[in-house]
């Protein structure tokens, strides 16, 4: 949880092109991680680790597309870059020039996210980054990177007090 957590806090809204989307799909795939070294390598370390991360992921199961961070947003996001390369964020840049007449002002928008080969300054951009579509749709992305980063230590937390309950209460796996 601590890349995942780095991997957040790097993350910039003047990033663009190449490092955007290096920057994104490191959060994704970090926040997908959790949930597969749980059950791929933390579920080894006892028994009754087993028992509370299997029943936990059985839980989830059941619930689903609830929570809605997990299925719609991180393992959502998760499969679309890697499987097909791409993104749900809208990153875009606005530049107002005045004309020479002084008398208006041309805006220009530009893709920030999906861009290839180069970057602009940004100093008088004014950038918007949000979620394209779906449950967290207009949301800042990092602020529901954020989310899905408390999400998960809620939900290891919640491992760690079965782990303590079976343990207080004798029970084996």
């Amino acid at each position: 949880m601590q890349d995942c957590k780095h991997a957040i806090t790097k993350h910039s809204i003047n990033l663009q092109a190449e490092e955007f989307r290096i920057s994104w799909i490191t959060i994704i795939t970090l926040l997908r991680s959790v949930g597969h070294v749980l059950q791929n390598k933390d579920s080894q370390i006892s028994r009754l680790h087993k028992k509370a991360i299997d029943k936990k992921w059985n839980d989830l199961n059941k619930t689903k597309p609830v929570p809605e961070i997990f299925w719609e947003f991180i393992v959502k996001e998760r499969n679309r870059f890697l499987k097909e390369y791409e993104h749900g964020i809208s990153r875009v840049g606005h530049i107002g020039v005045r004309n020479t007449d002084g008398k208006g002002e041309i805006s220009l928008s530009l893709d920030m996210a999906n861009s290839r080969g180069s970057t602009m300054g940004v100093d008088n951009t004014q950038i918007k980054s949000v979620i394209s579509s779906g449950k967290y749709k207009d949301q800042n992305e990092k602020e529901v990177a954020w989310m899905a980063h408390d999400w998960w230590n809620n939900y290891l937390y919640e491992i760690d007090s079965l782990i303590s309950s079976y343990t207080k209460n004798n029970i084996t796996a």
